[in-house]
């Protein structure tokens, strides 16, 4: 079985893994993804993943960008007033042709986005399948009528934080990027800024960017 992506946190309270603190205690919470998708390099915006059990992050050995989406519900799973003091990511590859580690940024996503229907099974759904009504694409947050503004998502250029991304197995944000994660959990949870979630990218470049297949939040606890 494979781990679904989740956000570890310290607070006062989140799931991904995080930390929070609250007036009186601190305690560690995780917060396991409710949404994501994958954003498949096309001019129609023909393909998504909305309910596969993966979802695709770098370059595919025919050249095509796979960028991956992932939400978490901060404000539904932490308390009012929680100060978040530490977070980290993590993530599972389940499958990658890739000759070793690269790293991945997490991306600040600018707009709201759609996880349909659609389930891809060909090449383990690194191909995609047909969008249906609400699905990510790579033109669209919302198939068929909602767009992003730019193809391939609208997010923050400057990472988040970046994480190394292996050829297979468990892994997760650095010790490091634990106050900076904070940091954006906590506006997100003060309303500061949207939560969008967050866009998956390699730097889509180098042999190692090569494209990974990472377990979602339909793999069995196994996603984000």
């Amino acid at each position: 079985m494979h781990s679904s992506p989740a956000l570890l946190v310290v607070l006062s309270s989140l799931v991904g893994a995080l930390a929070v603190a609250t007036a009186n205690a601190q305690q560690t919470t995780t917060i396991v993804c409710n949404r994501d998708n994958t954003l498949y390099q096309d001019n129609g915006g023909s393909f998504s993943n909305g309910l596969g059990d993966s979802v695709f992050c770098g370059v595919t050995a025919l050249g095509r960008l796979r960028r991956a989406l992932v939400h978490f519900d901060v404000a539904g799973s932490l308390p009012p007033g929680a100060k978040v003091l530490a977070a980290s990511l993590r993530l599972q590859v389940i499958f990658s042709g890739a000759p070793g580690a690269t790293p991945v940024g997490m991306h600040r996503v600018l707009q709201g986005w759609g996880e349909g229907a659609s389930f891809a099974t060909a090449g383990g759904g690194g191909m995609g399948a047909p969008s249906t009504v609400g699905d990510a694409t790579w033109l669209h947050t919302s198939y068929a009528t909602s767009f992003w503004s730019t193809p391939g998502g609208d997010f923050v250029p400057t990472p988040t934080c970046t994480l190394s991304m292996p050829v297979g197995g468990a892994f997760s944000s650095d010790d490091a990027d634990a106050g900076v994660l904070a940091d954006e959990l906590q506006r997100w949870l003060d309303g500061t800024v949207p939560n969008h979630g967050f866009l998956l990218k390699t730097d889509e470049v180098s042999p190692s960017a090569r494209a990974r297949r990472l377990a979602s939040r339909e793999n069995g606890g196994s996603g984000p």
